[in-house]
């Protein structure tokens, strides 16, 4: 068995047809999703992108791990990951999975995979799959790629920025002063200023990578349309990637798998994007709830959608559990694969998630942090704030847009999670 992990940067669930979705952004993806499952509530461990990864790919909670974004991935892939492990009895008995896999054989690689030679990638190539046709990657693989499109800027190509704006909707003036910096301005340059306090702008900022947006809820119709256009654009990019394995006479020989690092936040609450770009960096549903897609019919069935609440840790074990290997036995994520087959067993829904505000516009005392569990119904968020430290409780069932912070109200349930979360996170 093949595995390709196709890990689009930002990407919603709220914002995809096999998720619900009214508009039609992603008419592949949602074809790949009628051939296998997807799992419409798959919780991120963290709203950037480093954590999320190391946690994706290990099946470990970013408090174990303790990997948050380096400003220097240069110095970082020199040091290596293992060094910032909180747990150092972990540490001394864990093996990176990739590595496993390629004990047994795998050749594991991909655009973008030498920034995580510590988590077991070899081969670094930007054209991936297009060398399969050769004698330099082997077979079996396990191939990574990460699609761009839906991490700002949202520069979805001619037509598409358009092609889902309502008949209604008009580009507003302010949105309009705007769009050119949207499309072209990319990570760790954008901020909503309503979010920074007097500090930030006394401080010394680097101004060329510095760019301040203010935009009015009146602007989000015209933003999400940007945003779906830039999801359209990465389902044909997707398209590419299958048809490539297609070619190959590969493809039900491969696990497609397709999930995101982390979720993005378009206006919800005033900001655009996510920790590292928006210096929000919360922990609300749009940064964390992310689409997972899976194909392959050699073991799992087609049309199966799965509501259970999973997470991202889940995935290795459930790629682990298809090819009969053994996670090491620190894992903390769980195989989905009993879930998949609609066996009676007991799923833990609970999941944890934690975030740092990041990214280059961050300033060296800005330590701002937060933590969250989250289950089907509740969720706890906890605040390390520079205003004070705070917790939030959402009723997701009744509260979906997390709203109403019922904090005051249902102390019971407040007490509970937050023994929960103390126990991993704090």
């Amino acid at each position: 068995m093949n595995i390709l992990l196709i890990m689009p940067d930002a990407l919603r669930a709220t914002n995809l047809g096999c998720c619900g979705y009214s508009k039609n952004t992603s008419p592949f993806m949602d074809k790949l999703a009628k051939e296998g499952v997807v799992f419409k509530n798959t919780i991120a461990q963290t709203a950037h992108t480093h954590p999320g990864v190391v946690s994706i790919y290990t099946g470990l909670y970013p408090t174990t791990h303790c990997q948050q974004t380096p400003k220097d991935f240069a110095a970082f892939k020199e040091v290596g990951w293992s060094k910032e492990w909180r747990n150092t009895e972990v540490r001394k008995k864990w093996k990176a999975p990739l590595n496993i896999l390629r004990e047994n054989g795998y050749t594991t690689g991909g655009k973008g995979s030498s920034c995580w030679w510590p988590l077991g990638y070899l081969i670094e190539t930007n054209k991936m799959l297009d060398k399969l046709m050769g004698d330099k990657i082997g077979r079996p693989f396990f191939m990574m790629c990460v699609p761009y499109y839906t991490h700002i800027a949202y520069n979805a190509v001619p037509d598409y920025d358009k092609l889902f704006l309502s008949d209604g909707d008009k580009l507003t003036d302010n949105f309009k002063k705007y769009m050119d910096m949207v499309k072209t301005t990319g990570h760790g340059y954008v901020l909503n200023p309503k979010l920074v306090d007097k500090k930030y702008h006394e401080a010394k900022i680097n101004k060329s990578v510095w760019k301040a947006f203010s935009f009015l809820q009146e602007d989000r119709p015209s933003m999400m349309a940007l945003y779906d256009g830039a999801v359209r654009n990465l389902d044909m990019e997707a398209e590419r990637y299958v048809k490539k394995l297609e070619e190959l006479g590969i493809l039900d020989d491969t696990l497609i798998i397709i999930t995101p690092d982390h979720g993005e936040e378009i206006l919800e609450r005033g900001s655009l994007g996510h920790a590292s770009c928006s210096m929000a960096g919360t922990l609300y549903d749009e940064n964390i709830r992310t689409p997972l897609i899976m194909r392959y019919p050699k073991a799992l069935p087609q049309g199966k959608v799965i509501e259970t609440q999973v997470s991202q840790v889940d995935i290795m074990p459930t790629i682990f559990d298809i090819l009969g290997y053994s996670m090491p036995k620190l894992t903390e994520g769980h195989s989905l694969l009993p879930l998949i087959k609609g066996e009676d067993i007991d799923f833990e829904e609970e999941t944890h998630c934690e975030t740092i505000v990041c990214g280059m516009q961050t300033l060296d005392w800005d330590k701002r942090m937060k933590w969250a569990v989250r289950t089907p119904q509740w969720k706890l968020i906890y605040s390390q704030d520079t205003n004070g430290n705070y917790y939030e409780l959402y009723n997701l069932k009744n509260d979906p847009a997390e709203k109403v912070n019922l904090i005051d109200k249902e102390t019971k349930i407040a007490d509970e999670l937050k023994k929960k979360l103390r126990k991993r996170e704090i």
